[in-house]
């Protein structure tokens, strides 16, 4: 490899091609580190490209650049692509940008924006197979039994804390019930099975 500062432990078939005091740690295997400053591997068939000062700690993982993003001990198989601060905790799941956006859930999705978050880390049970596209401080909740197959689109401060329900975007919205939908903004659900909106407008030829 190449740059300045860079130290593998030990381990095999690891590689660090360049930048600067990134290290990948004792035990790993298969693991490469192509660039950038301060990044950190520790654990097997790993990959981190560049940025700074990013931590890969989980097999079969991927972070592609940024700046102080997170793949767990606990998870296994995730993909963050860019953007600051993001973090994954669980498995099989995707950051692909934005900035301080957190997934604790099997196979979900966070696109971009800022402060969002699937499940949590101190929280109960991770939310699975949810996806959050933008926004920012959306949050799909996690429950003692957990919860699972959410949406929200875009939008503000809007939450989901029930299952296979959905906020298509707006603001200051909650869903706390299982299949149920929200279209609009400063809307709580009251009822399972049921599709809440400000106002609507049908009109036809």
């Amino acid at each position: 490899g190449g740059g300045c500062s860079n130290e593998i432990i030990s381990g095999k078939l690891n590689t660090i091609s360049g930048g600067s005091s990134n290290c990948i740690k004792s035990f790993s295997c298969n693991t490469s580190i192509v660039g950038g400053c301060a990044n950190t591997a520790s654990g097997d068939f790993q990959f981190i490209g560049a940025g700074e000062c990013n931590y890969n700690n989980s097999t079969l993982s991927f972070i592609g650049a940024g700046e102080c993003n997170t793949i767990e001990t606990a998870a296994c198989g995730n993909i963050i692509v860019g953007g600051r601060e993001n973090c994954v905790g669980y498995i099989r799941s995707v950051v692909v940008g934005g900035r301080k956006n957190c997934v604790y859930g099997s196979e979900a999705f966070i696109g971009a924006g800022e402060g969002n978050n699937i499940g949590s880390a101190t929280g109960p049970a991770a939310s699975n197979w949810s996806a959050i596209v933008g926004g920012i401080y959306n949050e799909i909740s996690g429950s003692s039994t957990g919860t699972q197959g959410n949406f929200i689109g875009a939008g503000t401060y809007n939450q989901v804390s029930g299952s296979y329900s959905g906020i298509i975007g707006g603001r200051l919205n909650k869903v706390k019930h299982n299949c149920s939908f929200i279209v609009g903004s400063h809307i709580t659900s009251t009822a399972n099975c049921t599709t809440f909106m400000n106002n609507a407008c049908i009109e036809g030829t």
